[in-house]
């Protein structure tokens, strides 16, 4: 069951439901030191958007994530049952760059730039950033 509607759960819960389940991320969390680091930059990069949260902020966020080379047929099948698109950026002999992208209120960030942070730790990998495009 978990696998058949997978991509029904929403990102802000997809951590706690994943535990329930003792799939996908189960057992995978930042560390108080990497979810404080991590909202602050959110913090400072919504900020330089000059976007008003409180009205339509709808954007097409794209995350970067460096996955170990060995890794990256796991990653992409579990992205791949998720709401995002996956899209490989470049690869050298040890790793790949994807940004995986969703187009949703730019005020959701936090839920967003938490699951990337997690899924790069499962995958040995490294979450590097977002970047934003309006979306109207």
């Amino acid at each position: 069951m978990y696998h058949q509607y997978r991509s029904w759960i929403l990102d802000y819960n997809r951590i706690q439901i994943d535990n329930v389940f003792e799939e996908g991320l189960a057992g995978v969390f930042e560390t108080e030191t990497e979810r404080a680091t991590r909202q602050y930059a959110d913090e400072l990069k919504v900020q330089s958007t000059n976007i008003n949260l409180y009205r339509n902020n709808t954007c097409h966020i794209s995350h970067m994530l460096e996955i170990p080379n060995d890794q990256c047929k796991r990653f992409e099948e579990e992205i791949g049952e998720t709401g995002f698109t996956l899209r490989l950026q470049s690869n050298d002999q040890d790793t790949s760059v994807y940004y995986v992208i969703k187009t949703e209120a730019l005020a959701l960030i936090d839920y967003q730039s938490e699951l990337m942070n997690v899924y790069s730790k499962k995958y040995g990998g490294v979450y590097r950033s977002w970047e934003i495009e309006r979306a109207f």
